[in-house]
């Protein structure tokens, strides 16, 4: 399997996080996340997201970019920035194809940018394509 050497040494599987404030959309793409043969994990918030991702150091996170609060790109500019975490690739999951907001997210540092809704088969070429560019995982500097 591609992931192999890419994930934590300590997990058997990659571990994914999805940040998304919206509990459906959570739940439809952890079950894509299982179907592919990995482990979910998610937060409903961008600071909560921030938290967990900080804690468990997951190896690939999905991230929403329009929630109440802190928004997707500002949360992934705090990850980006921050020595724990900024190795960890960031895939944008979205509703909004506008070309600004794409160009928005890559810059703030995510690896790549998926519209919703999500489809199984792009959800996989994209993080099978994001994993494989990962040098060391989420502690890679």
């Amino acid at each position: 399997m591609i992931f192999s050497g890419l994930f934590s040494a300590k997990r058997t599987k990659p571990l994914v996080l999805h940040i998304d404030d919206s509990s459906l959309i959570i739940a439809m793409t952890q079950g894509i996340i299982a179907q592919l043969g990995m482990d979910g994990i998610s937060a409903l918030d961008a600071d909560s997201g921030i938290k967990l991702a900080r804690e468990r150091l997951p190896d690939l996170i999905l991230m929403d970019t329009m929630m109440p609060g802190k928004d997707g790109c500002q949360a992934v500019l705090e990850l980006k920035t921050d020595e724990k975490t900024r190795g960890i690739p960031i895939i944008m999951l979205t509703g909004s194809d506008q070309i600004s907001s794409v160009e928005k997210a890559l810059n703030h540092g995510a690896s790549a940018y998926l519209v919703k809704p999500v489809v199984m088969e792009r959800l996989k070429a994209k993080v099978d394509a994001v994993l494989k560019r990962a040098p060391e995982g989420p502690a890679a500097k």
